[in-house]
């Protein structure tokens, strides 16, 4: 699905041919230098559930045109313009890390159109690796190495690994580190928490080694009405390495979009 906003193009995948707004709508928003390919286990399978799935790429990701935006709050009003574009209204939003970070601060500004959140490998604060950032900066297949190290448990499918670490390998000049550096400067992770009136499950990867179990435990008692699933042999790419926990976790906020 493709539609027009500010002049560009925006890609958007929806796990079927089209969407019914009339049904529970999900938005899922995907993290630094990836696309809606992130979702590639869980679009098809909401949609067969009944779900309408919105999993947009990201300005400058994908299909998406236009350059990569430089912070947390312009990514926000980004998607209050999908939502406009859609005429939707409501949604149960769901981030993986960087997504994370933007589903926070949309629901913080529009609460009444965010039904739930779903928050994924996020934490309030996501400071980046000096490392991680520096080769983003200049070395792309490093960065993509470390990420694809950090981001992934010994037991990951390595066919699925090595898939993962050419796409970041291959971005857009530029686009990785950008994304890096949104996550690195956002400081409003806990102020936007706390003002979040909506369910949200934070699901944590148990070995996930690039946001922390304290981090995430911390974003759950900071919302007022947060729930942490912790995920069992799942790193930080939760997505890829256990797809029926995340389908398990947005079933759990189906009630609250419909």
């Amino acid at each position: 699905m493709r539609l027009t906003l500010e002049n560009r193009l925006v890609f958007i995948e929806t796990g079927t041919d089209g969407v019914d707004l009339s049904r529970p709508v999900v938005v899922l928003i995907h993290g630094a230098g990836m696309t809606h390919s992130a979702w590639d286990k869980q679009s098809a399978a909401l949609a067969a559930d009944g779900w309408a799935v919105i999993a947009p790429d990201l300005p400058g990701h994908g299909q998406s045109e236009g350059p990569p935006l430089t912070s947390v709050s312009d990514l926000s009003d980004w998607l209050l313009g999908v939502f406009d574009a859609l005429g939707l209204y409501r949604a149960v939003v769901s981030g993986h890390s960087l997504g994370g970070l933007i589903a926070l601060e949309f629901a913080r500004h529009h609460c009444v159109r965010s039904a739930g959140l779903a928050l994924i490998g996020t934490a309030a604060a996501l400071p980046v690796h000096l490392d991680l950032l520096k080769a983003a900066d200049h070395d792309l297949p490093r960065a993509a190495t470390m990420i694809s190290r950090w981001g992934y448990t010994a037991q990951a499918d390595p066919t699925l690994v090595e898939a993962r670490k050419s796409q970041w390998a291959t971005t857009a000049p530029g686009l990785l580190h950008t994304d890096l550096m949104v996550c690195d400067g956002y400081g409003e992770g806990a102020a936007a928490a706390a003002r979040i009136p909506c369910p949200a499950l934070v699901v944590h990867g148990e070995q996930d080694r690039m946001v922390s179990l304290r981090g995430a435990l911390m974003l759950v008692e900071i919302l007022p009405h947060g729930h942490a699933l912790l995920v069992t042999n799942a790193g930080h790419m939760v997505m890829d390495e256990r797809p029926d926990a995340v389908l398990e976790a947005l079933h759990r906020l189906r009630p609250f979009a419909a």
